[in-house]
């Protein structure tokens, strides 16, 4: 018979969408599939997609902000993102090495020294600029793009390939002028 106050119905226990998160990921799997918002070391780099323990996500990764959890449909639709991204990198390479091929060949003006050597050496960045000039503003390099040319120390034509993409190189023709 209940006391004075007390109703005969069983209290429920109320319980804080934390938890109740916490024992719906326990009971599915002990992994979580989670998208990383910063690297964190021994985990993977930010903006990837990892699993991890259900532990480790509600004791560290979600109170620091660290990473959220992704549903498989997202990840499907991230990384077509990310294939239409690479797509796009790799039709602006092409477009840039066209740019590039129709140059065909630059001209650099050098001072004589003795021996027929001109003063210094031509540089990459001296290259780059020489193309963004060429080309009218067209194409613009960075000095992080990859070129392969030889030590240059004298007059002649030297061949510079310039690797725009992992697939898409750009070759033309260096020819070095007395002043």
């Amino acid at each position: 018979m209940p006391l004075s106050g007390q109703s005969c119905m069983r209290r429920s226990v109320h319980r804080s969408p934390r938890s109740l998160w916490s024992m719906l990921a326990k009971a599915k799997s002990d992994k979580f599939q989670v998208l990383l918002k910063s690297t964190v070391e021994g985990v993977g780099k930010a903006n990837q997609v990892v699993q991890v323990n259900s532990g480790y996500f509600n004791n560290f990764l979600r109170p620091k902000g660290l990473a959220s959890v992704i549903s498989d449909e997202e990840v499907k639709i991230k990384e077509a993102n990310e294939r239409e991204a690479l797509a796009k990198l790799k039709q602006d390479a092409i477009n840039c090495a066209t740019e590039i091929q129709s140059i065909a060949v630059i001209t650099m003006k050098r001072k004589l020294g003795e021996n027929g050597k001109i003063f210094g050496t031509v540089t990459h960045k001296q290259i780059v600029e020489e193309i963004k000039l060429k080309s009218g503003g067209k194409v613009d390099l960075s000095t992080k793009n990859k070129m392969d040319f030889p030590e240059i120390h004298g007059l002649g034509e030297y061949g510079v390939t310039i690797h725009l993409h992992p697939e898409v190189t750009a070759t033309l023709k260096l020819k070095v002028v007395k002043e």
